[in-house]
């Protein structure tokens, strides 16, 4: 006796984005330029199943390819600081999807790269960093309130081992 089986992939997993939330910095009076780069992954067994579409949920003066770069249009128009809060979303042939915040601000040019005094041309081996100091005080703020904290707890353990008495060995 002979059995045929016939195994049929189903588009059943959503896809889903690598991240649970992004932010960018925009250059300030820009009239046009990329954010970044996302990416997603989704565990159907087809390739034909893993086709998938990006979007911004909202409106906005931002895009997202099929690809999944990002990119912004006309910044010229918005001072300094201006925030902006989306939706990133990204859905598969099926019509399952996954979505995550987008935080943009809008922030200094990177400083320009040092030159190389050593160099023949001229030109920099350095790389710039974009976001300058506002990508420092991202993680430098939470930083010092972590230390705050911990300075506070060793204080308080202290205090309470010195009026217990419980310090001398």
């Amino acid at each position: 006796m002979t059995f045929n089986i016939k195994i049929k992939e189903e588009d059943d997993n959503k896809p889903f984005l690598s991240q649970t939330s992004y932010m960018y910095c925009a250059t300030v009076g820009s009239t046009s330029g990329t954010l970044g780069q996302v990416t997603s992954t989704d565990n159907d067994v087809l390739d034909s199943h893993k086709t998938k579409k990006y979007e911004f949920v909202g409106s906005g003066p931002f895009y997202a390819s099929g690809t999944g770069s990002l990119t912004y249009g006309d910044w010229s128009s918005y001072a300094k600081g201006t925030k902006f809060e989306t939706t990133l979303r990204v859905t598969d042939s099926a019509g399952h999807y996954d979505e995550s915040p987008v935080t943009i601000f809008i922030c200094d040019p990177p400083p320009p790269a040092p030159s190389n005094p050593n160099s023949a041309s001229g030109a920099s081996s350095a790389s710039s960093t974009s976001g300058g100091i506002d990508n420092i005080l991202y993680w430098l703020i939470p930083a010092l309130l972590l230390l705050a904290l911990m300075a506070e707890l060793a204080v308080y353990l202290i205090r309470r081992c010195i009026q217990g008495g419980r310090c001398a060995p």
